[in-house]
């Protein structure tokens, strides 16, 4: 199985461990290629992972199983529209995009290829049990909250020079925390409206926007949203608002707590980032035929996260 990265930061570099585990555990013969912009030394247990390191596309020769798109957000599109052509398959780490109305035509996508782009709250057991509860309920309102403090979040490097700082980079809080809308889409669906205001607050970005409200309507119910970087404290939660119970699904706590009832179910022994990489080798092998989130759905979600940009903003 030929596989190629492209960006090896920190994303890269979780993606690529969790992937030769997965193939090493299925006894399946990979090789790895990284495209990289830069000659930075990579760390020891990644660069025993590469047999080859490239510097531009037209030095790519041969077809690729799988490519890995993990480079920056505003580079995703040409990156996609570059390796269609000798790309099978793709991973493409959230978002798909910048733009709150991309064209996915002008990616180039093959007919028979597979595109998933990153969902992986999806892959946690907490968000799983929040669906089955929804679904199984009369839901009145659900208010969500992904808060954390980015120089803490981002402690690798200089926070103001990563991308989630700067907003040119596809940084900020709507992009940057995509993840909320997707796994709220997954549980509810998409909202009939929406609304949102967003700016820059503290002094935790460059000029990217460190808060962004949401508040969207459903046919039978109302969703509230709150995104920040200045949390001192990660929280990324959800309540669940229903005729007989109220749920508090506490994401990083891996539990969910019954108001009504005090009591709490609480999930342990998982990563969602390795049951996500068994999902996409899965589904790029054709074991699994199912997307659960390919370009089209990754778009609607990118378009609901930039409400709060449209109209730009001066």
């Amino acid at each position: 199985m030929r596989i190629l990265f492209t960006g090896l930061g920190s994303i890269g570099r979780r993606h690529i461990k969790n992937l030769a585990e997965e193939l090493r555990r299925q006894n399946l013969s990979f090789e790895i290629d990284a495209l990289r912009a830069t000659e930075s030394e990579l760390p020891g247990e990644t660069a025993a992972l590469l047999a080859r390191q490239y510097r531009s596309f037209e030095e790519l020769e041969g077809e690729y199983d799988i490519a890995y798109i993990t480079n920056p957000t505003s580079l995703h599109a040409e990156t996609i529209r570059a390796l269609s052509p000798i790309a099978r398959a793709m991973f493409i780490e959230k978002p798909l995009w910048t733009e709150a109305e991309g064209d996915i035509s002008s990616l180039g996508l093959r007919a028979d290829g597979v595109y998933y782009v990153a969902c992986p709250l999806r892959h946690s057991p907490v968000i799983q049990r929040a669906c089955e509860l929804a679904s199984a309920s009369r839901v009145f309102a659900a208010r969500a909250l992904s808060s954390s403090y980015l120089p803490d979040w981002r402690p690798q490097t200089d926070h103001r020079k990563c991308y989630s700082a700067r907003r040119g980079m596809g940084g900020g809080v709507e992009l940057d925390l995509v993840h909320e809308w997707d796994y709220l889409s997954f549980i509810f669906g998409f909202p009939l409206e929406i609304k949102a205001e967003a700016g820059r607050f503290s002094e935790v970005t460059v000029d990217s926007d460190d808060l962004a409200l949401y508040i969207a309507r459903y046919s039978d119910m109302l969703l509230s949203l709150q995104l920040d970087y200045f949390g001192r404290k990660p929280r990324r939660q959800l309540e669940i608002y229903t005729e007989d119970e109220t749920y508090v699904c506490d994401i990083v706590g891996a539990k969910i707590h019954r108001l009504r009832d005090d009591t709490t179910e609480s999930f342990i022994d998982f990563d969602i980032y390795k049951n996500e990489t068994a999902y996409f080798v899965a589904l790029a092998r054709g074991i699994i035929r199912e997307n659960m989130n390919g370009v089209e759905n990754a778009a609607r979600v990118v378009k609901l996260a930039c409400a709060p940009l449209e109209p730009e903003r001066e």
